[in-house]
C-alpha cells in the first residue's frame, strides 16, 4: 500500500497561464511536487507574475504501476542523496561566477564548486519529489 494517494499514477497537470495540459507519471511513492514549470510558456510571463507558466494538479490521476515512459516525457522520481549531490554539483558549477542581484557569487564564499555543493547538500530532505525528463 502506498503512503501517497497519487503514487504510481499518471497525473494530469494544467498550466495556469496558457491552459496547456501535461501528463506526468509519478514513478515513486512521493507527494506531488508544487510549482512545475510549463514546457510551453514557462519563461514568457514569469517576470511579471512568478506563478505564471506553472502547472497545477487538476485532481485527475490514472493509476498505472506498469507504465513505461517514452523518451522526452517528464517523470516524478524520489529525490535521493546521489541525485541531490549531482544536482548540487551542477548547480554550483553553473552558479560559481554568477552574481545574483544584491548577493555575492558562490566563488566569493567557497574554495571550490565542490565545497559549495557539499554545503548545499546539508539541506537535503529524503523522500521529496524531483522531476526528470527522459
Amino acid at each position: 500500500m502506498s503512503k501517497h494517494k497519487h503514487a504510481y499514477h499518471i497525473v494530469i497537470f494544467k498550466c495556469i497561464t496558457c491552459d496547456g495540459i501535461e501528463s506526468i507519471w509519478n514513478s515513486a511513492d512521493v507527494e506531488l511536487p508544487i510549482g512545475i514549470p510549463c514546457r510551453v510558456c514557462q519563461s514568457m510571463k514569469r517576470q511579471i507574475n512568478p506563478k505564471a507558466g506553472m502547472l497545477e494538479f487538476t485532481g485527475k490521476a490514472i493509476p498505472n504501476v506498469e507504465y513505461i515512459p517514452k523518451r522526452g516525457e517528464r517523470v516524478i522520481v524520489e529525490y535521493n542523496p546521489e541525485m541531490s549531490l549531482l544536482y548540487n554539483k551542477i548547480k554550483a558549477g553553473v552558479m560559481w561566477n554568477y552574481k545574483p542581484q544584491g548577493r555575492e557569487p558562490l566563488s566569493s564564499n567557497f574554495k571550490s564548486p565542490y565545497d559549495a555543493a557539499m554545503e548545499m547538500q546539508k539541506i537535503y530532505k529524503p523522500g521529496k519529489p524531483f522531476i526528470i525528463t527522459l
